[in-house]
């Protein structure tokens, strides 16, 4: 190749002083690509305001741990590479390094330590790239469980762990039975809850959260004494990112709004 290769280096900093604030659910392509690379240039701009608002992120498919262990052994750390041209024997290339996901967890290894996870009081946003399908996998038993666990306290046990001190059926918890559980505890604990963000390229994306999260909380309503409301209460959801033709089409529908400014993908 005959293009050029510029890089941004890694931000020079100790990583220690990197807190997680956001907590991310599917560690895929577009995740690193986007989310993580917007985080690292906000760490470039203002360290002191940004290091509290890193990623840690989470996997619930059993592939994921192939994303946790290449990660792992870099350090938490990885190359954007960014082409362009037409040509693709000449195509420029920039290499941006990036070092805002401080960790990863999977949750069929330790359900109860990523729950404590969202539960903990640095925890701001829960964000999610989890495709179409993530929204409509049926709820489980694990999450029953989970859930049922959370709301008796017994889950802020920081020496619970994976296998030996949960019901087996924990491990399946699909990722709205771990949210749930972990707005729970929060309830229990007398902390606000976090926003849930749906990164999503979904139709009617601020809502899919709340609904794919209903069945348990109305089941275990029914089932217990304990108030499962508490994960609803306060927590939101958001839809940041807004396609072109989406705000295209709200243009013509309503010529004297004002525009918006809005962050455009080309899909994930």
């Amino acid at each position: 190749m005959s293009g050029t290769v510029t890089r941004t280096e890694a931000v020079a900093c100790d990583r220690g002083d990197l807190n997680t604030g956001i907590v991310h659910f599917g560690v895929g392509g577009f995740h690193r690509s986007h989310q993580q690379a917007y985080t690292d240039d906000l760490l470039r701009q203002d360290f002191n305001a940004a290091k509290d608002w890193c990623y840690t992120g989470v996997g619930v498919l059993e592939w994921d741990a192939k994303m946790r262990d290449y990660l792992k052994n870099n350090d938490w750390r990885y190359p954007i590479v960014a082409r362009e041209g037409t040509d693709e024997r000449a195509m420029d290339m920039h290499v941006h390094e990036v070092v805002t996901l401080r960790d990863m967890l999977l949750s069929f290894e330790d359900p109860a330590a990523v729950v404590r996870l969202l539960a903990a009081p640095s925890t701001k946003i829960v964000s999610l790239t989890i495709t179409e399908y993530g929204y409509r996998v049926p709820h489980n038993e694990g999450d029953h469980k989970l859930l049922e666990l959370a709301n008796q306290g017994v889950l802020e046990d920081p020496s619970l762990s994976m296998p030996e001190s949960l019901d087996a059926s924990c491990v399946k918890a699909t990722v709205f039975g771990l949210i749930l559980s972990a707005l729970a505890m929060r309830h229990r604990l007398g902390r606000r809850p976090f926003t849930v963000m749906s990164c999503d390229n979904l139709p009617h994306k601020a809502t899919s959260p709340r609904s794919a999260s209903s069945t348990p909380r109305a089941t275990h309503r029914k089932s217990t004494n304990h108030s499962a409301s508490g994960s609803k209460m306060r927590s939101s959801t958001r839809a940041p990112w807004l396609t072109a033709s989406r705000r295209r089409r709200r243009r013509r529908t309503s010529a004297t709004s004002r525009p918006r400014l809005a962050l455009t993908t080309s899909g994930r």
